[in-house]
């Protein structure tokens, strides 16, 4: 087939005599031997041993335009222009579509058949969008997918790592971004990425920053699933094991923030900072607040503890002791009940009673 030796052609067409050039006076089928992408001219296998030829684009006005740069060995009709004697490209020969169609429904290549009405573009490191009759839109960039699905009513992306950047982000750090998928970070010459492993496996994430151009400088940011710091290593918890979300709200300083951690076994952990002298504030209007826990519930204070209610019940399974290093007061407004099979007072024991003491 005339397209499979296009270099042969060339050749051929390179050895005619300037005399014996065919195309001077009428289009001819021509291949592009070599392409010049800055003056966008073809040396064409044609003209009695090949001139340079201007590459037509598809269309180009004054301020919009629709190029195309062709591949080496694409064929072309070329035509000589009569008042500047210039060769130039009509139009694009297409090769014979069936061998590629029937090599695609095979699983091979990329070129699919298209139904009336359907339009496609296709780079040379498959680069696509494809407008399909059923009104639904598929762009690729090689392995990665876009689409917008009329029928599916979806929108739809399959990427190893999505990113979202607002219009001020900062190339050299992580700001500004929404990052989703494998993890990866600037590598030493800040040039290329460093993809970062955890435990043998590419690491994941779910990452979110705001930044601000006052103070602070940044609002926030998550780091959840496999969590890694700039220079990609792991993020432990305050008992050294590897964290799965780390999320910091930052005050109006811009270096103090709100902290919340929770590791890989499912320890948890809230800082405040010490601009947060309201505290902690925990309401329930009407139901019940509780804390269960299988050990202990620690409650520390450098000054207060207070525990306010219509009445308070401290109840224990083994012992309730009451320690404190002046005193420990019990005071009441009626009577004060102490019950027990014994009861030991300053080391006395003291009958059981049912009455006041």
């Amino acid at each position: 087939m005339i397209f499979e030796h296009w270099s042969r052609s060339i050749r051929e067409a390179r050895q005619r005599p300037a005399g014996d050039s065919i195309g001077a006076d009428k289009p001819v089928q021509a291949h592009l031997a070599s392409i010049s992408t800055l003056a966008e001219e073809a040396l064409s296998g044609d003209y009695g041993g090949g001139r340079p030829t201007r590459i037509t684009h598809p269309a180009m006005g004054v301020r919009a335009w629709i190029r195309f740069m062709p591949e080496e060995g694409s064929a072309a009709v070329v035509t000589q222009r009569a008042e500047t004697g210039e060769s130039e490209i009509t139009y694009y020969h297409s090769s014979p579509a069936l061998p590629k169609v029937e090599a695609y429904m095979r699983g091979q290549g990329h070129y699919r058949n298209l139904e009336l009405g359907e339009i496609e573009v296709s780079s040379f490191g498959f680069a696509q969008a494809f407008w399909s009759h059923r009104g639904a839109l598929h762009l690729r960039g090689g392995i990665t997918r876009l689409w917008l699905s009329h029928d599916e009513l979806e929108v739809g992306q399959k990427a190893a790592t999505h990113r979202r950047l607002l219009h001020d982000h900062n190339h050299d750090g992580f700001g500004a971004e929404e990052r989703y998928g494998v993890v990866w970070r600037k590598g030493d010459d800040h040039t290329k990425r460093k993809y970062v492993k955890f435990r043998g496996q590419f690491a994941r994430e779910y990452a979110r920053s705001l930044t601000f151009s006052g103070s602070p400088a940044t609002l926030f940011d998550h780091l959840e699933g496999h969590v890694i710091d700039a220079e990609g290593e792991e993020i432990l918890s305050p008992v050294q094991t590897p964290l799965r979300r780390r999320s910091r709200w930052y005050v109006s300083g811009g270096t103090r923030y709100v902290q919340w951690q929770i590791d890989e076994d499912g320890n948890a952990w809230w800082t405040l900072p010490k601009d947060a002298t309201t505290g902690w504030t925990t309401k329930v209007p009407k139901g019940t607040f509780r804390v269960t826990a299988g050990q202990k519930v620690q409650l520390g204070a450098k000054q207060d503890v207070e525990i306010t209610g219509r009445n308070v019940t401290l109840r224990a399974r083994g012992v309730l002791h009451l320690r404190a290093g002046v005193a420990v007061n019990i005071m009441a407004d009626g009577a004060v009940a102490i019950q027990g099979a014994s009861v030991t007072i300053n080391g006395r024991p003291v009958a059981a009673s049912t009455a006041p003491i």
